[in-house]
Formats: structure tokens, C-alpha cells, sequence
């Protein structure tokens, strides 16, 4: 597992800094990704559609694809897998990671405050901002479940698809 225990992002002009989710946290999430990823795969092939046969080159060109990239992916589908309540517990485990960098207005321009987290430990947002932003919510959560469970498909032999 990664020794870095903080990652800073910037969306919508904002500094952002996802922490390590504890072990449990991040193992749930990961399971339930795995398991809406299972489902999609299962509905797909309920539907009748096809699975395309993967050549040695795609094989060769999605080895090149980052640990990091494959997740996102994975996120992309999972996410609408996801039962209600299992989205919600992923959604606020990832809030309860990020802190954004905030500033006050001072007689000499903008004073830094630091890194205040942007929904508290009871599930409170202190970023109102940010709780009206479901485009924002979606990317942070992605960066969130990126940092912490990357190291799953490179620690892995086994990379899950969707």
C-alpha cells in the first residue's frame, strides 16, 4: 500500500486535498464497487450483447492504461450500479476524505485559512457550495475512490472490467 497519506486536486478553481479513507472504509467501497461492476457485466450479458473478443493489441494497449485511469473507468460504471444506500455510504465516505483549501477576505487581500474538511464526521457539509454541486460531488468522489483504492489494481494481477 501507498505510504502518501494526502493528494491535492483543483476542480471548479478550487485546491482540494483527499486524505486516506481507513482500511474498512476503503475495503467496503471496494468491495461494492466490484459487485456493481459484477452486476453490469451480468445485465450486459443478459441483454444479449455481444462481448467483443479482445485482440493481443488491445491487450498490449490497455497494459499501457494507468492503474489510476482504470479505476476512474470502473467508477464511471459502478456508480450506476450502485444501490441508493450504497452510493450514499460511498458519497459521504468520500466527502468525509476531502478538505478544500479556503481563504477570508483581510485588509491586505486574501488570507489563507488552510484545508477545512467540506462535510463533517456526522455528515454535515460546510461546503453548501460544493453539497449544490453534483458534477463536483461526482468528480471529487472519483478522485476520493481513485487515490485510495488505486493501489488494488496495481498491487493485483487481476484488473476487474466492466
Amino acid at each position: 500500500m501507498s505510504t502518501i497519506k494526502t493528494k491535492e486536486v483543483t476542480a471548479a478553481d478550487h485546491r482540494y486535498e483527499i486524505r486516506r479513507m481507513t482500511p474498512v472504509t476503503g475495503g467496503y467501497i471496494w468491495q461494492r464497487l466490484m459487485a456493481a461492476c459484477f452486476k453490469a457485466q451480468q445485465q450486459s450479458a443478459a441483454s444479449g450483447v455481444a462481448q467483443a473478443e479482445e485482440t493481443e493489441e488491445a491487450k498490449a494497449e490497455a497494459a499501457k492504461v494507468s492503474a489510476e485511469d482504470k479505476l476512474r473507468s470502473l467508477c464511471g460504471v459502478a456508480f450506476m450500479q450502485l444501490s441508493l444506500e450504497d452510493f450514499s455510504y460511498v458519497q459521504a465516505a468520500c466527502m468525509k476524505a476531502i478538505s478544500r483549501f479556503e481563504t477570508k477576505d483581510g485588509k491586505d487581500g486574501a488570507i489563507a485559512i488552510g484545508f477545512i474538511p467540506i462535510m463533517q464526521d456526522n455528515g454535515v457539509w460546510t461546503s453548501p457550495d460544493v453539497a449544490d454541486s453534483p458534477f463536483l460531488i461526482t468528480k471529487l468522489m472519483v478522485e476520493a475512490v481513485v487515490f485510495n483504492l488505486a493501489s488494488f489494481l496495481s498491487e493485483s494481477s487481476a484488473t476487474p472490467t466492466a
